[in-house]
């Protein structure tokens, strides 16, 4: 069987107007690589969720506050647009869309078939509904404070108007924000406590038909009367596995889908009869600083842990080297900005960190358990170099709660940086709690401030690069790997592809509906 590896590349296609043609040129060639032979209807996929928690409840606000959670929500509830196989914006609800030049006027035609799940009409006021609801209640991965105003033309038409211009929007709002029904919305005070039946009617291709919380599990129908068409996958069924289970279950059970596959399970997988599909998660481990400290207040001793951690004994030891090694300018692999001589990148040291810490001083290394083996092997290696560490693993909401108050020396984190470059800002200067809060560059603050804006796209792509030339040099965290992730799949049942851009805002995982949902059938 193939492996397939697919490897990072830069979040957006920043190009300037010169550059369309050979765009669209490369958008055809890339449709006729990823075009295969269309997958007939299917009764059942079964999907092995490896290390799946709890993903909560699939509905806005409940659905547990990771990217798996929201996956499956997406399951239920349509957003305006999609991605397609090549990456681009796609009708969902819309059928079309026009931008307005400045970027800070976006008019949408909803599709009129477009139904809820109780056979309920969706109609231009649930769009702006939405909006107002959320401007209200916030939801983590659809950020709206960006936006003006909406208003609802006709049933079917709905423009929505930004504070400033906002090339974001599609990626950020258009693609993530999932509309939600006005008819039974309007009368929930306090979402986050909204587990009744009727939490979990969308407009999308599945209907939530069972979820256990004890087992882990979930089942949904697919939608008969969808307006894009009948989903090509009848009835969808996740089951929590342990890591060390999957093959068992792959034995015992017709399994599908695997969504994690570690390198000893390659193998065996292929010999069952799976397809494994190897993509960048494009989702960065970073050392973080307590900036509000002295000692990390010292550029120099930032680059010092810059230079003094082995990144690919990291690779080696902790991910059995299904990683890639990550840029010092934030946003992309090494691979990606290595050719880019401005930006610096910090080879490893065995020395670089002799002597930096006092020798009396003990610094406390926070890390949540997802990236648990990475802070083990990078603790090991800060002892060897002279520094003490200690270290504390706990839940990621622990860990947040540590940062926000203060209590760490280093901090281990990490999150995507997959979708819109907004999500540089957000990290370097924002407020995002396991980001830097670094504003002690003002010309970094300004390039990033101003980029958010900015709408001509070779401006922007400048804007970012010599953002990141800045970031590399300051040291505000310290970039150091990033995962590369396996799934197994059977090709008689599905069809994966990795487009690079992840679900929503960017969010990397494969579990786009697209892939039990389509080809869509003719209503009977």
């Amino acid at each position: 069987m193939l492996l397939i590896h697919i490897k990072s590349f830069r979040q957006q296609r920043l190009i300037n107007k010169s550059l369309v043609l050979l765009l669209s040129i490369t958008l055809t060639f890339t449709y006729s690589v990823l075009a295969e032979t269309q997958l007939p209807p299917k009764d059942k996929i079964v999907i092995a969720g490896v290390k799946a928690k709890w993903w909560g409840p699939p509905a806005p606000f409940i659905h547990a506050k990771r990217g798996p959670g929201y996956a499956l929500t997406t399951f239920i509830f349509d957003s305006l647009v999609w991605r397609d196989k090549a990456g681009e914006f796609s009708p969902l609800i819309a059928d079309n869309w026009q931008i307005n030049e400045t970027q800070n006027t976006f008019s949408f035609n909803l599709n009129p078939k477009a139904l809820w799940h109780d056979g309920t009409k969706l109609t231009a006021d649930d769009v702006v509904f939405t909006i107002d609801y959320l401007q209200k209640q916030s939801y983590i991965f659809a950020d709206v404070e960006a936006i003006k105003s909406v208003e609802a033309k006709n049933a079917h038409h709905v423009v929505i108007h930004t504070k400033k211009s906002f090339p974001a929007f599609m990626s950020n709002i258009a693609v993530s924000m999932p509309i939600l029904p006005k008819h039974i919305y309007k009368d929930v005070k306090n979402p986050v406590k909204f587990v009744d039946a009727k939490a979990f009617i969308g407009s999308g291709p599945y209907r939530l038909k069972n979820y256990d919380r004890v087992n882990k599990s979930y089942v949904f129908n697919a939608f008969s009367d969808y307006h894009r068409g009948v989903p090509r996958v009848s009835e969808i069924a996740i089951q929590s596995v342990a890591p060390a289970a999957v093959m068992k279950v792959v034995k015992s059970t017709q399994t599908d889908l695997v969504t994690s596959v570690s390198p000893k399970q390659e193998e065996a997988l292929k010999k069952a009869g799976f397809k494994l599909l190897s993509y960048s998660a494009i989702h960065p481990i970073r050392l973080k600083f307590n900036l509000n400290k002295p000692l990390f207040k010292d550029l120099s001793v930032r680059q010092a842990f810059a230079k003094g951690i082995d990144r690919q004994a990291l690779i080696d030891k902790a991910y059995q080297k299904k990683a890639e090694l990550w840029s010092a300018g934030a946003l992309h692999t090494l691979a990606a900005d290595k050719n880019d001589r401005e930006i610096i990148q910090y080879d490893y040291d065995s020395n670089a960190l002799k002597g930096v810490i006092p020798a009396d001083m003990t610094l406390k290394l926070v890390t949540d358990k997802r990236i648990k083996k990475a802070a083990q092997v990078l603790v090991t290696q800060l002892k060897n170099a002279g520094v003490n560490v200690e270290l504390l693993v706990t839940e990621r909401g622990v860990a947040n709660a540590m940062f926000r108050k203060g209590d760490y020396d280093l901090g281990l984190v990490t999150f995507t940086v997959l979708g819109d470059p907004i999500i540089f800002q957000q990290t370097a200067t924002g407020k995002r709690i396991d980001g830097d809060n670094y504003l002690e560059n003002q010309e970094l603050t300004k390039l990033l401030k101003q980029q958010v804006n900015e709408i001509d796209p070779a401006k922007r792509a400048e804007m970012i690069r010599q953002a990141s030339i800045i970031y590399a040099k300051e040291v505000p965290s310290v970039s150091l790997i990033s995962t590369i992730r396996t799934v197994a799949y059977r090709p008689e049942s599905l069809q994966l592809y990795w487009h690079g851009h992840g679900l929503g805002r960017g969010i990397p995982i494969l579990l786009d509906k697209d892939f039990f949902a389509k080809p869509f059938r003719k209503h009977q």
